[in-house]
């Protein structure tokens, strides 16, 4: 059985990653070189993760867990974070943890940055799954930690404002208002053979096969 994930985006939104680990949607005006340079508003899932060692080398933590419960405690407990309390949530019928997070006021450590740029090392990906993530700077992230068939999935919200594009509001089985172009998340995410879209299309959906899960995307910036 091959887990999907559905979604629907407005004009303007792209699809700009696409394959058996992971989903990558920016909303109009970001692009993937905004990413790494830290200016660029991004909402990804990602099929199976793990907590990075705090020194940012690309490998899971030794000593934490890969249950959603564990990353998300490990994330609270790591040192340059500012953290929500990690919140137990049920998403397409996946149990899993809600955590927002940001860098500390006054941290300095560059774990990942060659510039020294202050930063902390989050999350990394199991195969399927193929990146490493830290948060640097103003950026908000609210992630939301599925213990999924294989693993524990991602679905994270990426705000280099520093919070106002993210909101708190939980209706139904879906999480509204976690970005304000976000709407309905569900789980049993991402794998399925790899396409993209037109980053210009008004509407994109794409479900294969598996469980038949959603990600909804609608307007709202």
């Amino acid at each position: 059985m091959r887990p999907t994930v559905t979604y629907t985006v407005p004009a303007g939104w792209g699809n700009f990653e696409d394959y058996p680990g992971g989903l990558l949607l920016l909303p109009p005006g970001s692009d993937l070189d905004g990413i790494d340079a830290g200016t660029a508003d991004y909402v990804s899932v990602s099929a199976r993760v793990a907590a990075m060692n705090a020194n940012c080398n690309g490998t899971p933590a030794v000593r934490v867990g890969r249950s959603a419960t564990e990353i998300a405690t490990a994330l609270h407990r790591r040192g340059g974070l500012t953290t929500t309390v990690p919140t137990p949530i049920e998403l397409g019928g996946l149990r899993g943890i809600a955590i927002e997070l940001r860098l500390a006021k006054g941290w300095r450590h560059a774990a990942c940055s060659e510039e020294g740029i202050p930063d902390v090392a989050l999350l990394v990906g199991l195969p399927p799954s193929n990146f490493s993530n830290a948060v640097t700077g103003r950026t908000a992230i609210e992630i939301y930690l599925l213990d999924g068939p294989n693993g524990t999935i991602s679905i994270e919200a990426d705000d280099v404002s520093g919070g106002s594009h993210l909101g708190t509001m939980r209706q139904g089985d879906g999480l509204d208002g976690v970005f304000p172009a976000v709407g309905c998340w569900a789980g049993d995410l991402v794998d399925r053979e790899r396409r993209r879209h037109q980053p210009d299309a008004a509407n994109a959906d794409a479900s294969r096969g598996g469980l038949g899960r959603r990600i909804c995307v609608a307007p709202a910036r």
